[in-house]
């Protein structure tokens, strides 16, 4: 018998939350097959699944603190951007631009304009983060370098974009949807909110 797609959400949470799977993508796989196929859920009923079941494993207090230091890791890395480039300009796109960050998929950030990304990757380094491997992504404007950070809290891919009004678009460069982005002003404004849920 073919489960539901909500029944597989609830699966898949569950497998990804034990540690039974790598990955969302992996855990709902897992998931399908064990309900005896059928249309897989969104990624995004797997993950309110998956967050209802880390606040009532940890509290909604716990989970909450732990969404705020994700959140504040983006921030961090944001305001050295600024710093170390004071030409260019900070993003933070897709679900994290909206407050969600949690470990199923890493955040997403732009850099408009700047320096190339070894040297930022480089100056990265210096100011305490992490070395990180840097891929190459095709998009809509081209090849563009993606740094993969390990913060910590948060895993971060950071894509570094040459300046064009594109580059600056609330729509994924690979795909051209809509998508959430936030610079680093209304990324501050989300967290200052996110902190006042979390003390109600």
């Amino acid at each position: 018998m073919v489960g539901s797609t909500d029944t597989v959400a609830k699966v898949a949470a569950a497998l990804f939350h034990a540690g039974d799977a790598a990955s969302l993508r992996a855990a709902i796989e897992i998931a399908r097959m064990q309900s005896g196929g059928g249309v897989p859920p969104s990624m995004s009923n797997v993950r309110r699944h998956l967050e209802a079941l880390e606040q009532s494993t940890s509290g909604e207090a716990s989970w909450a603190l732990a969404r705020l230091q994700r959140l504040d890791v983006i921030a961090e890395l944001m305001r050295t951007l600024a710093f170390l480039e004071p030409n260019g300009v900070c993003y933070v796109v897709g679900r994290a631009a909206e407050g969600f960050v949690d470990d199923t998929a890493p955040a997403h950030v732009r850099l408009v304009g700047g320096h190339a990304a070894a040297v930022v990757v480089d100056a990265l380094e210096s100011h305490g983060f992490p070395p990180c491997e840097v891929s190459s992504l095709s998009t809509r404007l081209g090849s563009v370098a993606v740094a993969h950070l390990d913060a910590g809290a948060a895993q971060v891919d950071l894509m570094m974009l040459a300046s064009a009004p594109a580059a600056h678009a609330a729509v994924n460069v690979v795909d051209g949807r809509p998508v959430a982005l936030v610079d680093e002003a209304g990324f501050a404004k989300l967290i200052d909110e996110a902190r006042g849920d979390a003390v109600r």
